[in-house]
């Protein structure tokens, strides 16, 4: 996992649900973002968020990019509207 940054103590590598620790972006930017590399195609049926319950923080709203390459990235639609969530995405198209 990479991202575009992240609060000392906060690395991308924790970005976990569950867990005891956590991604923090390093500002509160809307063009902040989590990159997990699957490392091969796979069907996703749900991505989920979660805060950290000890900041009181996490992500108010997200939206999803998909690559082949690593390089060229296409926004998760529907019906052809950029899908935005608070914090589940249950991907289907119908």
């Amino acid at each position: 996992m990479t991202a575009s940054s992240w609060k000392p103590g906060d690395y991308p590598h924790a970005a976990r649900l569950h867990a005891n620790v956590s991604w923090c972006a390093a500002r509160n930017e809307q063009d902040e973002y989590l990159e997990v590399d699957l490392g091969k195609e796979f069907t996703l049926a749900r991505i989920a968020m979660q805060g950290d319950p000890d900041e009181y923080s996490g992500v108010s709203r997200f939206a999803i990019a998909f690559s082949r390459n690593g390089g060229e990235w296409t926004d998760y639609k529907i019906n052809g509207a950029r899908m935005v969530s608070a914090s589940t995405f249950i991907l289907t198209d119908e």
